[in-house]
């Protein structure tokens, strides 16, 4: 069978934050660098944003991480409490970077620089659901913590717990995304290439429809760089800083040109773009959007879906279906039918001679027949498993003890998930949790 063509994938980015450009465009700032305000009309809306910080404010890497930070959030299946726990190594990848030990000490200092900026949005944060702007008072990361090495750095042992913003998990819960194409984003070698384009996609997109509008887009240079965020408003400096990210961009194809008109103060800078065709959503893919929401995704995750995978979604769905029928626990339905979609290989959709579960057989019986029916993870994907299944029940100490016994050998994650959907199904969750905690004070000998 000749192989399809495949589509572009893309990362999911919530609109309001890269519109807003919360996060600064330059590669490198000052010591002192610790705030800023800005004030200006963008689409017509009044917008002022204020950012305080106790330390540098976010820039430069920090775009990455936390466009890591949102991948990793929606691959869990946008949990509402916004909780997320990764590992350095999970949440360098999701970010585009590398695994290595000067990688692990960027990405605590990022973390840092996120969790400890504050922002006020006046009446420019856009709830989308409701169709109205507001002033919103956040910070990206509004917990943040982690475990660290006897050198108290971070380290492939480590464990990472986030919680989202409410604002920013209703945002990607209705669907106010900016959808930023994974190529170009592999292609893009600079922090500020990153965050031009992320930026400059947000901007082509209309805030109340999120239809991409703008094929050119003609901005007051002085203008552009406080948008941005930049500390210096010289139009000359903000041109040299420009240079390299247009370069990136030009070479992706991403942009088609990118000049400047004018001199000093009214100098502005005009982009062009390719023409794309306007993607339309056919009655087929309208189906397949409600019924993937039917079944716990997110309208922003389902979304996403359409555009990476539609043709692993039928399928998937099918076996989603019988997962459940076979009365598999799902803890998180969204969670489970996002990894189906995204590793189809791994769930075989074709049982002919399977007999079908009686409603009459035992609890414990269902879930030895859905555990069958599940694919053979490695080690590490079942230990993320677990890590998303009792992420409300452990506290993060307890949750690195668990996954540390889990890597020894000496817990199994495969027994703890059944022995958990066994416990689920007798209404016994908590003495299933108050047994496994018991269990990590034995093992560690605490």
């Amino acid at each position: 069978m000749a192989k399809l063509p495949e589509k572009p994938s893309h990362t999911l980015d919530e609109l309001n934050i890269s519109r807003l450009g919360l996060i600064s465009a330059q590669r490198q700032v000052s010591s002192d660098f610790k705030s800023w305000e800005t004030t200006y009309l963008l689409d017509d809306q009044p917008v002022k944003v204020v950012c305080k910080s106790s330390e540098v404010v976010p820039h430069g890497v920090d775009t990455e991480v936390y466009l890591g930070i949102l991948k990793s959030f929606v691959s869990a299946g946008s949990p509402g409490d916004g909780k997320v726990i990764v590992t350095p190594r999970e949440l360098l990848m999701a970010s585009g970077m590398p695994g290595n030990s000067r990688a692990y000490q960027v990405l605590r200092q990022s973390l840092s620089r996120l969790f400890a900026a504050t922002y006020t949005v006046d009446r420019a944060w856009r709830d989308h659901r409701d169709q109205r702007w507001m002033t919103v008072h956040f910070r990206h990361l509004n917990t943040l913590a982690y475990t660290k090495n006897a050198e108290h750095h971070l380290d492939s042992a480590s464990l990472i717990e986030i919680t989202l913003p409410t604002e920013v998990v209703k945002s990607i819960n209705d669907g106010y995304l900016n959808p930023l194409n994974d190529q170009v984003l592999k292609e893009l070698k600079q922090p500020s290439a990153t965050a031009l384009y992320r930026t400059l996609e947000a901007m082509r997109r209309d805030p109340v429809t999120l239809e991409v509008r703008e094929h050119q887009l003609e901005i007051n240079v002085v203008a552009w760089g406080a948008m941005l965020h930049f500390s210096d408003t010289d139009p000359k400096l903000i041109r040299r800083s420009l240079e390299s990210p247009h370069k990136e961009l030009l070479n992706t194809g991403y942009l088609k040109n990118a000049e400047y008109r004018g001199r000093g103060q009214k100098q502005v800078i005009c982009y062009a773009f390719p023409q794309e065709e306007p993607e339309v959503l056919t009655p087929e893919s309208q189906n397949l959007l409600q019924a993937l929401m039917a079944r716990g995704l997110t309208a922003g995750s389902a979304r996403g879906f359409l555009k990476t995978h539609p043709a692993q979604l039928a399928d998937a769905l099918e076996v989603f279906d019988r997962l459940k029928a076979s009365g598999y626990p799902m803890r998180s339905p969204g969670g489970l039918l996002a990894s189906i979609i995204e590793q189809p290989e791994r769930y075989p959709n074709h049982a002919p001679d399977e007999k079908p579960v009686s409603e009459k057989s035992n609890s414990k019986a269902k879930v030895v027949q859905a555990t069958l029916d599940l694919p053979e993870f490695s080690l590490e994907e079942k230990i993320r498993a677990i890590r998303m299944l009792l992420k409300s029940d452990l506290n993060l100490v307890e949750m690195d003890v668990l996954t540390d016994l889990m890597k020894a050998g000496k817990l199994d994650p495969q027994n703890l998930q059944d022995q958990l959907a066994q416990a689920v199904m007798n209404k016994n969750r908590m003495g299933f949790v108050g047994q496994l905690k018991a269990d990590l004070l034995r093992l560690t000998g605490k």
